[in-house]
């Protein structure tokens, strides 16, 4: 569960942000993803230097983690922090999220998406190699007789251009 949290936080932060102020870069969340995750996967696809790269990143956050052995549900996923984006990519949350701040609404699922746009303008890891970008971020999960708590996470998410 730890994992999926991590994954899921980790994409999600990735991708949800205020890098630009263009908003008609919105994304539509799809409703197709049931189980929690990062939808392709936690690594973007292979970019080319100096041309334009398009892609939606879709996520689904659990909706509770096990934590010394007691089960606590997520209050919220707040991304604060996200450093190492290649040179020429921005990247923003969907419309209903402009600010990154993901409220979880038990027992049903909180989904999110981000686009990622832009021209890569140099390149950066060498074949096969990866390169990664540090999400930093908050997750919030409520624990009984003492309210909301928070989580911080530093992620790593590859792409190789």
């Amino acid at each position: 569960m730890k994992k999926i949290l991590l994954l899921s936080f980790a994409f999600a932060a990735l991708m949800v942000g205020q890098f630009s102020s263009v908003s008609a870069q919105v994304c539509v969340v799809d409703p197709q993803y049931t189980s929690p995750g990062i939808y392709p996967s936690d690594t973007l696809a292979d970019m080319t230097e100096n041309v334009a790269y398009n892609e939606v990143v879709q996520f689904v956050f659990p909706v509770d983690t096990v934590l010394f052995g007691f089960t606590l549900e997520f209050d919220s996923f707040l991304v604060s922090q996200v450093t190492q984006i290649p040179a020429g990519l921005n990247y923003e949350c969907n419309q209903n999220h402009p600010t990154c701040n993901y409220i979880s609404n038990p027992p049903n699922l909180t989904r999110g998406c981000v686009k990622i746009y832009g021209t890569p303008t140099t390149a950066t890891a060498a074949y096969p190699a990866y390169d990664s970008i540090i999400v930093t971020g908050v997750a919030y999960v409520t624990v009984p007789f003492v309210g909301v708590q928070s989580i911080p996470q530093d992620i790593s998410v590859y792409y190789r251009i």
